[in-house]
């Protein structure tokens, strides 16, 4: 029987390789028939997942996102904690790389409107030159060359990517249906070790998260705090101490698709003042 279940290497600047041994999630034939079953309509959801995956019989590899720098400034570190990565941005090298025809992705926006992150001199995505934008924008994002009141990071709580516009198999939803119950926390397990890892080198002497997504805020507070909520997201009441650091403080905020909303915009505003205070 294979023991991995979660390996990972770097694959470039901002860019690792995961892999998951199917052996040691599946070891009897019936659970892995039905992961198999699941794994066509799975790969077939999204048009770049060829581009993303390669797997044999023991184990299934992966490309995924993690933009944690290692230069360090004055700022306060900020860890930006995402549900997991759409297929099509692992391919073009960069976090919310687009949406829709080539536009730029609204969390950009966003992040510019509530004054958490801005380039010195914006950089359109355009589908056309995507690869060369991710770059530049990397570049400038692992060199802290953006105005922000912080030193940011941008992490997946889960690694494996998923289509964004297929409901069936979107998002971490599509990543718990695929594997079952049992699997998904196997995987749960490991990439909350990772997790503390960057958070234990980002973040040595205490800093904040801000968590956009369910599963990605209950596994990095304490035991004792109270659970997400889509309400109290959007209530501004989610804040709790971290269970993986003794003096890093979580917040809670509704997921991306959300933040358009005033009310959601002005969660996120008021975070950012907690976290300067």
């Amino acid at each position: 029987m294979g023991k991995i279940i979660l390996s990972c290497k770097p694959r470039g600047l901002g860019l690792e390789e995961f892999t998951l041994g199917l052996v040691s999630l599946y070891p009897d034939r019936r659970s892995r028939k039905q992961f198999e079953k699941k794994w066509v309509e799975f790969y077939k959801s999204d048009r770049h997942n060829s581009d993303v995956f390669k797997r044999n019989e023991e184990n299934l590899s992966y490309l995924s996102e993690s933009w944690v720098p290692t230069k360090k400034d004055s700022r306060l570190p900020v860890l930006l904690l995402f549900g997991n990565p759409a297929s099509h941005s692992v391919v073009a090298r960069m976090y919310f790389s687009y949406e829709g025809k080539g536009r730029e992705h609204r969390i950009w926006r966003i992040f510019r409107e509530v004054s958490l992150l801005n380039w010195v001199d914006p950089l359109p995505v355009v589908a056309g030159s995507l690869f060369d934008s991710s770059k530049v924008i990397k570049k400038r994002f692992f060199d802290l060359d953006y105005n922000s009141p912080f030193r940011l990071a941008m992490v997946v709580y889960f690694s494996m990517p998923s289509a964004p516009s297929e409901p069936s198999w979107s998002g971490v939803n599509g990543l718990c249906k695929l594997f079952g119950r049992k699997a998904i926390r196997l995987i749960e397990n490991e990439e909350q070790k990772r997790i503390r890892r960057i958070v234990e080198n980002f973040m040595p002497d205490g800093g904040v998260i801000i968590a956009f997504q369910k599963d990605a805020y209950n596994g990095v507070v304490t035991k004792e705090a109270s659970g997400y909520s889509l309400r109290g997201a959007l209530a501004g009441e989610l804040e709790a101490k971290s269970g993986l650091h003794p003096k890093v403080k979580v917040f809670g905020v509704p997921p991306t698709r959300f933040l358009q909303g005033r009310k959601a915009k002005q969660v996120l505003k008021d975070i950012i003042v907690k976290a300067q205070g």
